[in-house]
């Protein structure tokens, strides 16, 4: 994406970029594109093996980015047990154990700067008793900020409330930085709800079938 479609369509592209191979054999992980130094790179793609199975379906790791003016953010992606195979105890029980232990690594990260975020896909809904657990300590979900949209403010399929399941989520102080947030929805093929992006025609051409929760923060 950021050789092929940003560098060689658009003529830009992030000169920082970072992906570590995780746990799931499809091929599927997460990552950071950033315009500034990726300082250091913590994965945690081993947590739990130890006590009977890996914790994250594909890892949970720290990318510690250096801003301007010497400050840093920590930004930690994540990609929680889908729902795909159905909702069952064993997945609720997967996601709560990764909600929890992404919550511990984000704020022990705050030894290093108050500035964290979790992002991600977490296959659940803000008040689904496995999610509420990456809200400990105070962090927060931009879809607490005033523009972030109230009529659809899902994620996938059309919008709908029950289908919000990405997140950007905030530390207190890098919530105290959020400036603004919203939803860019036309790389996902919906026309009769919203006008996706003229080369998106359908299911084939979708960015993806999950819409883009983005945020603006002054650092």
């Amino acid at each position: 994406f950021n050789e092929q479609v940003l560098a060689a369509k658009f003529g830009w592209s992030y000169p920082h970029f970072m992906v570590l191979d995780g746990n799931d054999d499809r091929g599927i992980d997460v990552g950071v594109a950033s315009m500034f130094q990726i300082e250091t790179v913590r994965s945690h793609v081993d947590d739990g093996r130890d006590t009977g199975g890996a914790t994250f379906s594909r890892d949970c790791p720290e990318y510690d980015l250096v801003l301007p003016g010497g400050l840093r953010i920590v930004v930690i992606p994540n990609h929680f047990k889908s729902k795909r195979n159905g909702d069952d105890q064993v997945s609720r029980e997967r996601r709560a154990k990764q909600a929890k232990r992404a919550n511990a690594i984000a704020r022990d990260a705050l030894v290093r700067t108050d500035l964290v975020l979790v992002a991600g896909d977490f296959n659940d809904t803000p008040t689904s008793q496995p999610i509420t657990h990456i809200f400990e300590g105070g962090f927060t979900d931009v879809r607490d900020h005033p523009d972030y949209p109230t009529d659809r403010p899902g994620t996938f399929g059309t919008g709908l409330a029950g289908n919000k399941i990405d997140y950007l989520v905030m530390s207190p102080a890098l919530r105290q930085r959020l400036v603004t947030t919203g939803i860019e929805r036309r790389g996902s093929y919906h026309p009769n709800t919203w006008q996706p992006f003229d080369t998106v025609t359908g299911a084939s051409t979708e960015a993806s079938d999950h819409h883009l929760v983005w945020a603006k923060f002054e650092i």
